[in-house]
């Protein structure tokens, strides 16, 4: 598994009612070797129990916002290529936030 960091950019329902899945596209940066910025569109596939369990929307709810989504990577035999899927909801980083200093009290006042 590995953590994707990028924009969350839309969630697109798929398959059929009986059989129900989802990709959920988000939008990620890059410098390559060369110091140039990169960008990868990666659509992640929310398939069987994690479909019906509503992960894809998780994400919709994000849709916009910069996000770290847990993905599982495999290599399809049947087309020749990776194919990512989301393996859980977004992470949550914590928030830092500047500290703030105690007031001062007036001193015999």
């Amino acid at each position: 598994m590995l953590i994707l960091k990028g924009h969350v950019i839309g969630v697109a329902a798929k398959g059929t009612p009986e059989k129900p899945w989802h990709l959920v596209a988000i939008q990620a940066q890059s410098i390559n070797r060369n110091g140039f910025i990169e960008t990868t569109l990666f659509e992640l596939g929310v398939f069987g129990e994690a479909a019906k369990n509503g992960l894809q929307n998780s994400y919709r709810e994000l849709q916009g916002s910069e996000v770290y989504a847990p993905v599982t990577v495999n290599y399809n035999e049947k087309y020749k290529e990776l194919s990512y899927q989301l393996a859980g909801i977004p992470l949550r980083v914590a928030e830092q936030r500047p500290v703030q200093s105690a007031p001062t009290k007036a001193v015999g006042g």
